[in-house]
């Protein structure tokens, strides 16, 4: 008596060799990823602020920059005089 179906293995993932190693860990016992899948691929972008969060330096600059522009705007109200007052004499 045989059997009345054919196997086919269509799954490009190869199956564990030692899978007794992996039982006790949340991996799946038939599919291994290699390390190359498993890296975790960052945009140029995101590696720009993450180098760029690191650099203390660079944080401190950004916000004097950023205080800068918002006194650019915010300074006016808090100024005394008005833009179009003129000082002729001082003494």
């Amino acid at each position: 008596m045989g059997n009345n179906y054919i196997e086919r293995n269509d799954n490009p993932i190869k199956p564990v060799d030692n899978a007794d190693k992996f039982l006790g860990e949340h991996l799946s016992t038939s599919l291994r990823l290699d390390d190359e899948q498993r890296v975790k691929v960052l945009s140029p972008g995101m590696l720009v602020f993450k180098r760029f969060v690191r650099n203390k330096l660079a944080i401190a600059g950004f916000f004097i920059i950023v205080f800068m522009f918002l006194f650019s705007f915010v300074g006016g109200l808090l100024s005394p005089y008005n833009e179009t007052q003129v000082f002729t004499h001082v003494a």
